[in-house]
């Protein structure tokens, strides 16, 4: 079982909701399911196919219109087929709540709809008074459409025949249940309620027809589309030859007066009469030429046939595309103006917790700086301490040039010393004397 969930529905389904303040209804396009219980007892449901709710609170118009796409055997084309429930074809019209089901046939076609629709729904329960109204493409005939679509034009002409009790599922997002138990208060039983003309403007202002359920006019469909066309009027046509043959006949039996004599001697100005032989060939040539001229005037007209259709489906096609176009380019506006939206959110919530973050990383790297400086000047200090009398010593062992300055250096400080002691008799100089020998 074929499950989707919203944001599929979304992608895939286009549906325009507008509820004006004065209480008008305009809902297009909402996916729907149709169920309902036959004369067996079983459960039986329309499928894959979209509902429009239209109300005018104003002038009192209403239209419930339920739609499916079909597919032809040749061209691009998608023609749709429709149902009409107008406001005089309803008796009763009633939104039910999940606990309103009036039998367990119900609960289980709302379990089943649900399934198929993949959300919650509303219910709407009909009961007609006469069935509703069945409106197909006027240039497309049944023999037109593939098999599936031709089931589906079967399964909707069956439902339109004999089908007035019935409920119609829709997803609870499309339409408020206030709303929705307002429009099936306004168009239960409302004599007052008139029907919005919508068949007219079907199929790009060409009007759709309607299909009579109790006649089985497929068949007369699939004849329909090989009845040959006439042109020009028949009386313009030269007449046949048994008619020249029998004028010519009634005026050779006239008999000359008596007077007159013939002339043997002047030839005579009289059209030889042919032979039947002849005159059987001429009418076969003429047939086999009409005949012709017919297969040439029915090819040419299927050929125009065939390209009128093919750019009634090229329109079509082309319209579709450029209607999703503008659905998509408003889609990525109303996108992108969200995003830009949330980025300045963010970014207002971020700014001031990014600043206590500069600040605190600052912070820590100034003390993680501070500490590695005083490691590494008391690790260097440390270094300098135990290097320095063994650099010492290592030097004045290898530098004679330097024991030599240092003994001069000594030797100066004895004397000066040697003089301050002799001058003040007082030593301040403390001295080490070894031998190096």
């Amino acid at each position: 079982m074929d499950l989707s969930t919203d944001s599929e529905l979304d992608e895939d389904v286009t549906a325009t909701q507008q509820h004006s303040a004065t209480g008008d209804i305009q809902v297009k396009n909402v996916p729907a399911i149709v169920t309902w219980q036959d004369n067996n007892g079983d459960n039986l449901s329309l499928a894959d196919l979209d509902i429009g709710i239209l109300y005018k609170a104003g002038t009192s118009e209403a239209l419930v219109k339920l739609q499916a796409n079909t597919r032809l055997k040749k061209g691009p084309s998608k023609p749709c087929i429709y149902l009409f429930i107008k406001p005089d074809q309803i008796r009763t019209l009633t939104c039910v709540g999940d606990d309103e089901f009036g039998s367990s046939s119900e609960e289980e076609q709302c379990r089943h709809a649900r399934e198929k629709l993949g959300t919650s729904a509303h219910a709407m329960r009909f009961e007609l008074q006469s069935p509703a109204t069945f409106v197909v493409p006027p240039e497309y005939p049944y023999k037109f459409f593939r098999a599936g679509s031709q089931t589906v034009w079967r399964s909707w002409k069956a439902f339109a025949q004999d089908t007035l009790h019935f409920i119609v599922h829709i997803p609870m997002r499309s339409l408020s249940k206030a709303r929705l138990a307002r429009f099936c208060q306004v168009a239960s039983g409302n004599e007052d309620l008139v029907s919005l003309d919508d068949i007219a403007s079907l199929y790009g202002g060409k009007g759709g027809r309607i299909i009579d359920p109790n006649v089985d006019d497929d068949a007369d469909d699939s004849n329909a589309g090989h009845a040959p066309v006439v042109h020009g009027d028949e009386t313009d046509a030269p007449p046949a030859y048994e008619e020249r043959k029998t004028a010519g006949s009634s005026m050779s039996g006239i008999a000359p007066p008596l007077c007159l004599s013939p002339e043997p001697e002047v030839p005579s100005r009289k059209r030889r009469r042919r032979s039947s032989t002849e005159i059987d060939g001429d009418k076969d040539l003429g047939e086999k030429s009409i005949s012709a001229n017919d297969k040439i005037l029915q090819i040419l007209f299927r050929l125009q046939k065939t390209v009128d259709e093919g750019k009634v489906a090229h329109e079509a096609t082309l319209s579709q595309i450029l209607a999703k176009v503008d659905k998509i380019e408003c889609r990525l506006s109303c996108l992108e103006e969200q995003q830009q939206n949330v980025a300045d959110e963010i970014a207002c919530q971020v700014e001031p917790l990014w600043d206590e973050m500069s600040a605190r990383l600052q912070s820590q790297e100034d003390r993680e700086h501070d500490y590695i400086k005083d490691m590494i000047d008391e690790a260097f200090d440390e270094k300098i301490d135990d290097k320095i009398p063994d650099a010492v010593d290592q030097y004045f062992k290898n530098d004679e040039d330097g024991q030599s300055l240092v003994a001069d250096i000594v030797a100066e400080r004895i004397q000066e010393e040697t003089r301050e002691f002799l001058r003040h008799r007082q030593i301040r100089g403390h001295f080490t004397i070894t031998d190096n020998e």
